[in-house]
């Protein structure tokens, strides 16, 4: 095993407070006092980038333009994420579309993880996440957040790359919601570090939880809080 090396920790102001941050582990401790009160936010914590629009699915419930052009360039990128980090900005999420089908982002994630230090995280269907990949971003990424589609076969993925620090999405539709529990705990024994539960965004009526889907989430929730 590779020798950890010792945590870095940085430290931005936050109103009325100090946050420290550790992006290998993606760590965050708040500290208010009598000292930082007057303390007050300078960036903002964390940005969200969707890098392009095109994916390498085509789900049906998808409410993303796929055919819309990216105008991000790897340099472009570079030079914003690094100002960012001068101002205080601790973390980029990049999204998409799909992430990986963006040119040259393993080695942008790569520069940035050597260049800056921001924290890195990506959302991904994962199909697109071979052993190479995961090969290149282990040690670089704070957190590939996988989503979980019935057909993205999304268990094999996050068996694939369990050396990964690794969240999931999950849609919760009323299809799905009965089962939300054994879904959770299924995704969670697969190595994932959290589980985010997502409502469906687009305009097909039979994906929205109505009034007995949400009383069965609340529940379900409730429960697995326990």
């Amino acid at each position: 095993h590779p020798r950890r090396m010792k945590p870095t920790w940085r430290e931005v102001p936050v109103d009325g407070g100090l946050l420290r941050f550790e992006r290998d582990t993606g760590t965050n401790v708040l500290v208010r006092s009598e000292a930082t009160r007057a303390l007050r936010r300078q960036a903002p914590r964390s940005l969200q980038i969707g890098l392009l629009t095109p994916c390498n699915l085509a789900c049906s419930f998808c409410y993303r333009d796929a055919a819309a052009p990216s105008l991000l360039t790897r340099e472009f990128l570079l030079e914003l994420l690094e100002q960012a980090a001068a101002w205080g900005v601790l973390e980029v999420a990049f999204g998409g579309g799909e992430p990986l089908l963006f040119k040259g982002f393993i080695e942008l994630l790569r520069d940035l993880h050597a260049r800056t230090p921001l924290g890195l995280n990506l959302t991904s269907n994962g199909v697109l996440l071979t052993e190479e990949r995961i090969e290149a971003l282990a040690g670089v990424v704070g957190e590939v957040r996988i989503s979980a589609y019935a057909d993205n076969d999304y268990r094999a993925t996050l068996r694939r790359a369990r050396r990964l620090p690794l969240g999931v999405n999950l849609l919760v539709t009323p299809a799905s919601v009965h089962r939300l529990e054994v879904d959770v705990a299924d995704i969670l024994a697969l190595g994932a570090r959290n589980v985010l539960l997502l409502g469906y965004k687009g305009a097909d009526p039979t994906l929205h939880l109505g009034a007995d889907g949400l009383r069965r989430l609340t529940a379900a929730v409730r429960r697995m809080a326990h």
